[in-house]
């Protein structure tokens, strides 16, 4: 599993496919992975969410 799903899954405690959608969303939002700390990850994370129509 990748870094970023399993932070996703980790985070939310979801399943990979949602963490999938979530890191393509994410991905579409303009997310530096590699640049981001543990903080604006899970930001980013709530943002996905909101777009995707989601609740956190």
């Amino acid at each position: 599993m990748r870094l970023n799903i399993r932070n996703i899954t980790e985070t939310l405690g979801c399943d990979e496919a949602f963490a999938l959608k979530v890191e393509y969303q994410m991905e579409v939002n303009g997310v530096d992975f590699s640049e981001s700390t543990s903080a604006e990850l899970k930001r980013e994370i709530k943002y996905a969410l909101e777009d995707m129509g989601e609740t956190v």
